[in-house]
């Protein structure tokens, strides 16, 4: 969900030049050991370590 555009939700399989803001709602759809890798960057980014 994205704020800027309102309360609903958009799916969309192909980038989109969009910058994600504090509060947009990101759901994330993959091989859980792909989600695991995913969520270690954000939290490394979260933390400075990337």
């Amino acid at each position: 969900m994205d704020k800027e555009r309102g309360n609903n939700f958009i799916f969309n399989a192909k980038g989109i030049n969009h910058k994600i803001d504090e509060g947009d709602i990101l759901v994330v759809v993959g091989k859980s050991s792909d989600l695991q890798n995913f969520r270690n960057y954000i939290i490394g980014v979260a933390n400075d370590a990337v």
